[in-house]
């Protein structure tokens, strides 16, 4: 298919794994560019591209997985004294008028400013399972490149303006992942996370209404739910309802709403949601979860000098010391 960006021709195609290797085996095999300024692609990374091609194994042998691969961007490098051939095809149909055949020289020569390891990866799945990938295909996006003017400019053009996801939306859409799920179980069972948990972001905005992160409530579950076997989902809702009963500026947020509670108490901080997690875990395999009711008994305000234990230049600062510190503090307060 025939397109148009920026007044020059381009053209979309769908390869099986098969012909992307014939097609892009000379561009694997050829010898790394010595001159720095003629380089036009990252220096490719063996074990990214077979974790993409186990990605598609598994995707394809696995009943409940599947996978996907962008289309990658090819540039065709064509001598000045050569031209390509496109023949659309005569089908009066609306729209189609940029279907066609395309011929390219055979002095063609293919770079892969985006897209490498993806191809490498879908490479590499052939090999190692042809009867699973034999019918496998990936879109390619063909652009013309005379004398390799653009593909330093495509290269960086497909690359720079990327964001890769943060852990909140990673926690937001992963399905493979347990505790993601079990994070978004808490999310929509437990009331105090409900609304009060940004979804795409790993930071608060102090202007949100926010007052956790989704990706601090997963990596809460997981610590909270280490070592246990069976009904991870109810587990974790049950811990944190105890706790949103019981944490006395947790219960002051449900009846006041007012996230600017936040900006005075430690307790709707990262590094309290791990702890308290911690503190959780030990009180189940201890059977001694009842303990939560006296979290009461600890000043959560951020002025209270005993949380120094997990500062550092005045600033909060979570790491597995401050959140183990925090929560035998914690333990000690809620003892008998």
């Amino acid at each position: 298919m025939r397109g148009i960006q920026c007044g020059d021709d381009y053209w979309l195609v769908q390869f099986t794994f098969d012909q992307l290797h014939t097609l892009l085996h000379p561009f694997f095999e050829r010898p790394k560019v010595s001159a720095p300024l003629s380089l036009a692609q990252r220096t490719l990374d063996p074990r990214r591209a077979k974790k993409i091609a186990r990605y598609v194994i598994t995707g394809l042998s696995q009943p409940e997985e599947f996978y996907i691969l962008l289309p990658i961007v090819i540039t065709v490098d064509i001598p000045e004294w050569e031209c390509y051939d496109f023949q659309a095809l005569d089908l009066e149909i609306p729209g189609m008028e940029g279907l066609g055949l395309l011929g390219l020289p055979g002095s063609a020569t293919f770079w892969v400013p985006d897209g490498q390891h993806r191809s490498w990866g879908a490479i590499q799945a052939r090999l190692e399972a042809p009867g699973l990938t034999a019918n496998e295909t990936i879109g390619v996006m063909l652009i013309p490149d005379a004398e390799g003017q653009k593909r330093q400019r495509i290269f960086l053009d497909a690359n720079q303006h990327g964001v890769k996801p943060n852990k909140s939306i990673i926690s937001l859409f992963d399905h493979r992942d347990p505790y993601s799920d079990i994070a978004r179980a808490v999310l929509t069972s437990v009331d105090i996370f409900r609304d009060r948990t940004a979804l795409e972001s790993t930071n608060i905005q102090p202007k949100s209404g926010d007052v956790f992160t989704l990706n601090s409530l997963r990596e809460s579950c997981k610590l909270l739910l280490l070592g246990a076997e069976r009904d991870l989902h109810q587990e974790a809702i049950r811990f944190w309802r105890h706790v949103a009963q019981h944490h006395p500026h947790w219960k002051l947020l449900q009846t006041s709403n007012d996230p600017t509670l936040r900006q005075h108490s430690i307790g709707f901080n990262a590094l309290t949601l791990c702890a308290l997690a911690i503190v959780g875990q030990e009180l189940r395999q201890q059977q001694q979860l009842t303990r939560i009711t006296k979290l009461e008994r600890i000043n959560w305000r951020l002025s209270n000098p005993d949380w120094n234990l997990c500062k550092l230049n005045n600033r909060i600062v979570k790491n597995r010391d401050t959140m183990r510190a925090m929560a035998t503090y914690i333990l000690e307060r809620i003892a008998d």
